[in-house]
């Protein structure tokens, strides 16, 4: 609702620039009426100076039949228009044109490009090898020598680029390049995640962003560490030794709420490219997240628990989260073992579970009991556990994490989110969801009453110790 004297009466729409009528012209070409006519109408804003305008009529274009646009797009002079024309040709057209592609591409000089047309460049010659397929070791070759020249660049987003490109054509030197620049490189968006009016519109989204800020994660040498994990070429020990000592380096940044895994993905895939095992153990022990036990000092539950039903358990909380006590909450909150898999604000061991730092507005005292007690009742399917039958005749359940290579990663025991197990996917006959939750039932039995109550209004608070919850008596 509003309250204030300005008027509430629906604005004007806002009339659109030429651009937008340009662009709306050229969408009208994406549906199947469209002819012939689509040729004339959209080549010629292939070359057109605002990129949303170039994308209409390029996917225009890609609404024909490539093989009456395709020998166009191998012999356009236009430099933008022949990049944004073999982009097209590379999404859709026939695979076997793949070295004519390749030979108008070379025929586009990188060096003489402004850095947003090498970027383009980039992602077009990269559109050649994904839609198209891994071209012979001699191609790969040859593009690599083309463009080992301009790499590192000194545009940051074009740089990235470049990387994976040179990584994915197997380039000699794309290693011992890019392993410095994960000490050097800058976020090139800046280091402030967000400014303070944007924090300030929300006390706990914004308190991540304040935390990121603080921390001040370099989002470029992230995405070269990132780059780097499928590198296979032109390693030496001294550059693996400076790769995976980067990761120590990471692990005081904040992120979201899956920041850390994704990061520990990384380097768990750069691991398995180290086929020696001794050299993939040491790598390991350099570059590992230092233990943090967050259940070394838990707090044993008082008690005396008792097992409780939905019924009982929403009964003695409904209406008697005041006058709490924070640290008691934040202790069971550790004993009851939530922290394994669940996050409040940056409080986690693992998230395997879903976050409950907005419990609060997403659940009501019931609810949560119901999902502690049961929770294999109703299972979030963002969150539940699949069961795999292997080819063996064993079965093994667990939260998928990635899969790279062929082999799956899962998490298989919620008390231990961040050991994954592998299977090789070619070893499973078969996979459903599974209808149990990973989370057991009954962690609560422990507590007394009053230590659930603490642990719901911890809960539910979001971890906010300024809570209404926990104020004071008067």
């Amino acid at each position: 609702t509003y309250t204030g004297n300005e008027s509430t009466a629906s604005a004007p729409y806002p009339r659109p620039t030429p651009e937008a009528r340009l662009r709306r012209e050229l969408e009208a070409l994406h549906g199947p009426q469209a002819g012939p006519e689509t040729f004339a109408q959209a080549w010629p804003h292939l070359s057109h100076s605002d990129r949303f305008v170039r994308w209409a009529a390029r996917v225009a274009i890609e609404r024909q039949p490539a093989s009456q646009w395709s020998e166009r797009a191998l012999t356009e002079t236009n430099t933008q228009a022949a990049i944004e024309a073999l982009i097209a040709l590379a999404r859709v057209g026939d695979k076997a044109l793949q070295p004519r592609v390749i030979e108008s591409l070379s025929r586009i000089n990188f060096a003489n490009l402004s850095d947003a047309l090498q970027l383009q460049l980039v992602r077009a010659w990269q559109l050649a090898f994904t839609r198209m397929g891994e071209p012979s070791p001699e191609v790969k070759q040859a593009v690599a020598a083309k463009f080992d020249p301009h790499y590192p660049h000194q545009n940051p987003h074009v740089g990235r680029e470049l990387a994976g490109l040179l990584v994915y054509l197997d380039s000699p030197t794309v290693v011992a390049k890019t392993v410095p620049l994960l000490k050097v490189a800058e976020d090139p968006a800046g280091q402030e995640m967000a400014s303070e009016s944007l924090i300030a519109r929300n006390d706990r989204y914004g308190n991540v962003l304040a935390a990121v800020n603080k921390t001040r994660p370099d989002r470029q040498q992230i995405a070269y560490a990132y780059t780097l994990r499928a590198a296979r070429s032109g390693w030496t020990p001294s550059l693996r030794n400076a790769y995976f000592s980067w990761f120590p380096s990471t692990y005081e940044w904040t992120g979201g709420m899956s920041f850390n895994g994704f990061i520990d993905n990384i380097r768990s895939i750069a691991l398995a490219t180290v086929t020696d095992q001794a050299e993939r153990e040491r790598l390991a022990a350099i570059s590992e997240r230092p233990t943090v036990n967050l259940f070394a000092e838990t707090v044993t539950p008082k008690g005396p628990g008792r097992n409780y039903t939905i019924d009982e358990a929403t009964e003695i909380v409904r209406g008697n989260l005041i006058n709490r006590d924070f640290e008691q909450g934040q202790a069971m909150y550790t004993a009851a073992a939530c922290i394994a898999c669940h996050r409040i604000g940056s409080l986690s061991i693992g998230a395997i579970g879903p976050n409950l730092t907005q419990a609060g507005s997403r659940y009501t005292e019931r609810d949560l009991m119901m999902y502690i007690i049961d929770p294999s009742a109703v299972i979030n399917e963002t969150y539940a556990a699949t069961h795999y039958e292997l080819k063996d005749g064993t079965a093994i359940a667990g939260y998928p994490a990635f899969e790279e290579a062929g082999e799956l990663f899962i998490a298989a025991n919620p008390f231990a989110p961040r050991d994954l197990t592998m299977i090789k996917i070619a070893n499973i006959r078969s996979s459903r969801p599974s209808e149990q939750s990973l989370m057991p039932p009954g962690l609560i039995n422990a507590l007394n009453e009053d230590e659930l109550r603490d642990l719901v209004a911890f809960v539910l608070s979001g971890g906010d110790r300024d809570s209404p919850m926990f104020a004071p008596a008067p």
